[in-house]
């Protein structure tokens, strides 16, 4: 761990020493992971040497085993602390994106696009898939995120869960290195927009702009094809999901909301998450915070343990659930039934 927080510039974290919070010791070629009241190393992992992100990647990978003994209260002051320095690099990141997008905002509000849209009149969704399939779809929304992830991969790899990621364009150019590692894992990776925004808000060629460009970073970064769209938020508009049916997108929704973005305890989530749980439900969970990691192997137990297999949203769709409507029907059903994603 020391590792990450090293290349984030945080040389140490231990506030006033309390809770047997580990201190992080370096000398030479490795860090120790000291608790400070009996002095005893816990775990020592080896510095980084060159490189940026993927370090980090892997340095937070490695660092996986000791982040479980750090008490969750500080586990969310470190994230807090990582985020701030992240939003520095964002603004460097956002420089070199806008010229990109202004192309491709520029090519949606073109007669070619505005046909396409137009023409659209069905979108395929999906809520749940069917009730005998025996499988439940675990989705995790917003990613890739620098320490959440990493350790969320490694969770899954070690149940051997597969799981679909809707992942943001922007965060996958800051991240490449875990868009790929996602892939590499087995992982579906799904479109949840560029930039996070929501599209009933947007008019609809900033919502085709939205789209494409989360479509053509994960197809540069990664080379993996997409199935479902998930609009961020859940709302959309009528003209939102004609943008989303014109890049042949399923449009994906949820049956089961952890409600984790609002950090209640991993308990709480696991219970949002399983109880009153049938086979073709959809699972909706985050990558924003340490308490979704915690609660990420409670669920697949409990999922497990109620005669269930989680799985992908691709293996749950093609055992069936899929409806097809228009836009307006599909975009009022939604907006009156679903709660804030």
């Amino acid at each position: 761990m020391y590792e990450f927080l090293e290349r984030l510039g945080i040389r140490e974290h231990n506030p006033g020493g309390c809770c047997g919070v580990n201190e992080w010791m370096g000398e030479g070629d490795t860090i120790a992971s000291v608790n400070p009241a009996s002095g005893k190393t816990i775990a020592t992992v080896g510095l980084v040497s060159e490189g940026e992100y993927d370090t980090i990647v892997s340095a937070a990978q490695a660092a996986f085993h000791t982040w479980r003994m750090v008490p969750g209260p500080v586990r969310g002051t470190i994230v807090r602390d990582i985020g701030l320095r992240l939003e520095e690099r964002k603004e460097d990141l956002a420089r070199l994106v806008a010229l990109e997008m202004g192309k491709i905002l520029e090519e949606a509000r073109g007669e070619h696009v505005a046909g396409m849209m137009a023409a659209q009149n069905s979108v395929q969704a999906i809520f749940s898939g069917p009730r005998d399939s025996g499988l439940v779809a675990l989705t995790i929304d917003d990613g890739p995120h620098p320490l959440v992830t990493p350790l969320m991969l490694d969770i899954l790899r070690e149940a051997g869960v597969r799981a679909t990621f809707f992942i943001v364009g922007q965060k996958i150019e800051e991240f490449p290195a875990l868009a790929r590692a996602t892939v590499r894992d087995g992982h579906e990776l799904a479109n949840h927009a560029y930039s996070n925004r929501r599209l009933h808000e947007l008019t609809d060629d900033e919502a085709w702009a939205e789209i494409a460009a989360c479509k053509r970073v994960v197809e540069r970064v990664t080379g993996a094809p997409m199935r479902f769209f998930r609009p961020p938020g859940g709302r959309c508009s009528p003209g939102g999901l004609r943008a989303v049916a014109s890049f042949g997108y399923t449009v994906a929704f949820w049956s089961r909301n952890t409600g984790d973005w609002r950090k209640p305890p991993a308990e709480v989530i696991c219970r949002n998450a399983t109880e009153g749980l049938q086979a073709g439900d959809v699972i909706l969970m985050h990558q924003g915070d340490i308490c979704s990691v915690e609660a990420l192997p409670m669920i697949i137990a409990r999922v497990r343990a109620l005669g269930l297999e989680p799985t992908t949203l691709a293996a749950l769709a093609d055992a069936g659930g899929v409806i097809a409507d228009d836009p307006v029907s599909i975009s009022g059903m939604v907006n009156g039934q679903l709660g804030e994603e």
